[in-house]
C-alpha cells in the first residue's frame, strides 16, 4: 500500500501486515501517514517469509525484523524530507528540554545519545528527538519531527532498576534488539514542537571513567556539527557560517562519562537553571592527536607542484582553518599543522618541498611521520578539489 507522510510529498510503499503497521505507528508516533492511490515511492518494504526487505535507492535489500525495517524506512523518509527543505539546517543529534530550553547532543552513531535521551525522559524531561533535529529558519530553535527514540538492547550495565522498569513499561515496539519508546510515557514532544537551543553538549563515552564536564572549544564543536549536519543546501560556505554563528552564541560543553546515572546527574545539576555557568570548567584537551589516513597518499606523486584552488572560502576558528570549496558542496577542517601547509600552498609547492620545510620547523618530530602526514593531506586536498595541480610550474 502507498502512504504519504503528512505535510510532505514523501510517498512510501509498505505492507499491510499488522506487525509492520504497529512498528511504524510506534516509530512515527506523531507523524501521521495517509493512504494514497498513486505516487512514486522513495522506498519499499516487502514481506519476505516472516521478515521484511527494505528496498532503498543505492542499498542492497536486507532481510530485517519489522522494527529494523521501520528504522530504515524512517531514515529514507528523513532523507526525502531534507531534500524537500534544502535551506533548513538538519542535525544528527538528540534534543532534550531543560527548563524551557533545548540541550542538543550532536554525536555519531553508538555514542549513547538515544539511551541517555530515554533516561532523561524517564526523569520527566521533554524529548524533541534522539536522532534527527531540523532547526527553525533562524537556526535558533529545534523542531520535533514526531519520531520516537529508538534504544539498543540490552540497556547498559549500571542502568538503574527504575530506568529498566520505565523502559519495560513504555515499550511501543521491540524485536529484542531494538525498541521504540512509547509516546504514552508522557515525555515525547508532539510533531512541530519548537524550543530555543540553549547549549551544545558533545558526548564522550568511555570505559571506567568518572563523569565530568569540560568546556568544548568552538573549533571542536564546529567540527562535530559539520560532521553531524545533514543539510541538503549545496552552499558549503553558507552552511559553515550558519553553524559557526550557532556555536558562537551558545555554551559548548563536553560530557565525558561511562556510568549513565552519573551522566544524567551531572546534566540535571548543570542545566537546573539558565543561563548556565561554565567558568568553573577547564577546556577539554584530547590525549589523542588527529589521525591522518595512512593509505590516502597511495599512488600520489610527492614531486608534483600544487597550489590553492580558486574560489575557496576560508573561516578561522581558534587557530583552526575551515575550507569551503568553490562548488559549494564540501567543508574541510585543518588543524594548526594543516593550516601551515595550506598557507604554503599559496604559491606552487610540492609535497616533498613542504615536507622539507616542516622537518626544519619541527626538528623533534619524526621525519617519516611528517612525510606520511604531509603527503596524505596533499592527496586528500587534491581529491576534495581544494588544491589544483600547477602544471606551469612543473615545466
Amino acid at each position: 500500500m502507498l502512504v504519504r507522510f503528512e505535510e510532505t510529498e514523501i510517498v512510501v510503499d509498505i505492507p499491510a501486515a499488522v506487525e509492520f503497521q504497529q512498528a511504524l505507528r510506534a516509530a512515527a508516533f506523531d507523524w501521521s501517514v495517509t493512504e494514497v492511490a498513486s505516487g512514486e515511492p522513495v522506498s519499499r518494504v516487502v514481506p519476505a517469509g516472516g521478515r521484511y526487505l527494505l528496498e532503498s535507492p543505492g542499498r542492497e535489500p536486507v532481510a530485517a525484523s519489522a522494527v529494523e525495517a521501520v528504522c530504515g524506512l524512517i531514515v529514507d523518509v528523513a532523507d526525502a524530507a531534507i531534500a524537500e527543505a534544502p535551506n533548513r539546517l538538519w542535525l544528527h543529534c538528540a534534543a532534550v528540554e531543560f527548563g524551557g530550553r533545548l540541550v542538543i547532543f550532536p554525536s555519531h552513531s553508538h555514542a549513547g545519545k538515544s539511551t541517555l535521551t530515554a533516561r532523561l525522559a524517564s526523569a520527566g524531561h521533554t524529548v524533541l528527538g534522539d536522532d534527527i533535529l531540523p532547526l527553525s529558519d533562524d537556526d535558533r530553535q529545534g523542531i520535533a519531527l514526531g519520531i520516537a527514540p529508538r534504544l539498543r538492547l540490552p540497556l547498559p550495565v549500571g542502568a538503574s532498576a527504575s530506568f529498566g522498569r520505565f523502559v519495560a513499561d513504555n515499550t511501543a515496539a521491540s524485536d529484542g534488539r531494538y525498541l521504540y519508546l512509547d509516546a504514552d510515557c508522557g515525555a515525547l514532544a508532539p510533531r512541530g514542537t519548537s524550543r530555543e537551543i540553549g547549549a551544545v553538549v558533545l558526548l564522550d563515552r568511555q570505559d571506567e571513567i568518572q563523569a565530568r564536564f569540560s568546556r568544548a572549544t568552538d573549533s571542536e564543536t564546529l567540527q562535530t556539527l559539520i560532521r553531524q549536519n545533514f543539510t541538503g543546501d549545496d552552499q558549503a560556505a553558507r552552511q559553515l557560517d550558519r553553524l559557526h554563528l550557532l556555536v558562537a552564541g551558545l555554551p559548548c560543553l563536553k560530557l565525558t562519562y561511562s556510568d549513565l546515572e552519573d551522566g544524567v546527574s551531572l546534566l540535571e545539576s548543570r542545566f537546573r537553571r539558565w543561563p548556565i555557568a561554565t567558568d568553573d570548567l577547564s577546556v577539554y584537551r584530547s590525549a589523542a592527536t588527529e589521525a591522518v589516513a595512512g593509505d590516502a597518499a597511495d599512488g600520489f606523486s610527492a614531486d608534483r607542484p600544487f597550489r590553492q584552488a580558486d574560489g575557496i572560502e576560508l573561516r578561522q576558528v581558534e587557530g583552526d582553518l575551515f575550507l569551503a570549496d568553490a562548488d559549494g558542496a564540501g567543508i574541510y577542517h585543518l588543524n594548526a599543522i594543516g593550516t601551515g601547509i595550506w598557507n604554503l600552498l599559496a604559491d606552487p609547492i610540492s609535497a616533498r618541498e613542504a615536507e622539507a620545510i616542516l622537518c626544519e620547523a619541527f626538528p623533534d618530530e619524526p621525519a617519516a611521520r611528517i612525510s606520511r602526514d604531509t603527503r596524505a593531506l596533499f592527496a586528500e586536498l587534491d581529491a576534495a578539489g581544494f588544491i589544483q595541480r600547477d602544471d606551469q610550474s612543473a615545466m
